[in-house]
């Protein structure tokens, strides 16, 4: 997967570049071209057009961390449940998940060790303002619906399937979700004279609101939800709620416009480096600093006004 990250960023570094070059330096083009270039009347290319995206949005796994369970990295516990050092637990937890697993005690041998996302489905709005033949003025607003999956290792006091008696672990699910509410405003500029088949590279700002829906983990028949939670006087766990977190990026991309009388269909690949912070509800602390790098490829439906 990272191998294909950096083919997909040394390809459109490499096609953006030689594409300028050749619209900007084209050394075979003749005086005649250049006229032809010149002489293109901005008015007839200029106006509104609005639509829909689909597409498949890759996000990076650092801030998945967030769903691990683990007490030292994120507030959000398995601790509270399971019992860790200094934390006791809840015995009637325990008991269930002692008769999940057979009727055998257990205890926390490892927390999540790698939080990942799953590819996720995004979809949007998408409104643009040709401003000539050769640049556009753009804004989407894209919805995602993250899902981070791992795994947390139980030591169980059971026999090994060949009877012996050393150490017998096992894995259960964590997961946690998310929205993402991805705001992008920026330019497309064309890298040839227009016509029905337009290859183009963009750029600009990227705003991401996130929110964390969920996060629980499961033995068996039984889940218990760690998202924010804290015990109350009489036992019961209560999850709080999680503030919505924005962060700002940019991105930069490359595609193809395929024009249809007033109907535009516009495919293309999108790198973003987005800030992703979780902050604790109430406080000024964020989680994750750094951008990083996230991936989309989309397809666009648009319309002229």
């Amino acid at each position: 997967m990272q191998l294909i990250k950096y083919c997909l960023m040394l390809l459109f570094l490499t096609f953006g570049t030689l594409a300028i070059a050749q619209v900007e330096d084209d050394p075979d083009a003749d005086e005649e071209d250049s006229e032809e270039f010149r002489t293109f009347n901005n008015a007839d290319y200029r106006g509104f057009y609005i639509g829909g995206n689909v597409g498949v949005y890759f996000a990076n796994k650092s801030t998945a961390t967030f769903y691990s369970g683990n007490e030292l990295l994120t507030p959000n516990s398995v601790c509270v449940f399971l019992g860790c050092a200094g934390n006791n637990g809840i015995p009637q937890v325990y008991n269930q998940l002692v008769e999940e697993l057979g009727g055998y005690d257990f205890e926390l041998a490892e927390f999540a060790q790698e939080m990942n996302y799953n590819p996720a489905i995004s979809l949007g709005m998408n409104l643009r303002y040709r401003t000539g033949p050769f640049m556009t003025i753009q804004t989407d607003l894209n919805y995602v619906n993250l899902r981070a999956n791992g795994i947390l290792v139980y030591q169980i006091d059971r026999p090994n399937p060949d009877g012996s008696l050393g150490d017998y672990f096992e894995s259960h699910p964590i997961w946690g979700e998310e929205q993402r509410f991805i705001l992008s405003p920026g330019v497309q500029m064309y890298l040839s004279d227009p016509s029905d088949f337009v290859p183009y590279i963009d750029l600009g700002a990227v705003l991401t609101s996130t929110r964390a829906r969920e996060n629980r983990f499961s033995v068996g028949n039984r889940q218990y939800s760690i998202l924010r939670p804290t015990q109350n006087a009489n036992g019961t766990i209560i999850n709080n709620r999680q503030a919505t977190a924005n962060g700002f990026g940019f991105y930069s991309g490359i595609g193809v416009n395929v024009k249809f009388e007033k109907v535009i269909l516009d495919f293309g690949y999108r790198a973003s480096f987005e800030k992703v912070p979780f902050r604790k509800l109430d406080e000024e602390f964020s989680m994750f600093d750094e951008r990083t790098l996230h991936h989309a490829i989309t397809l666009k439906f648009l319309y002229a006004k």
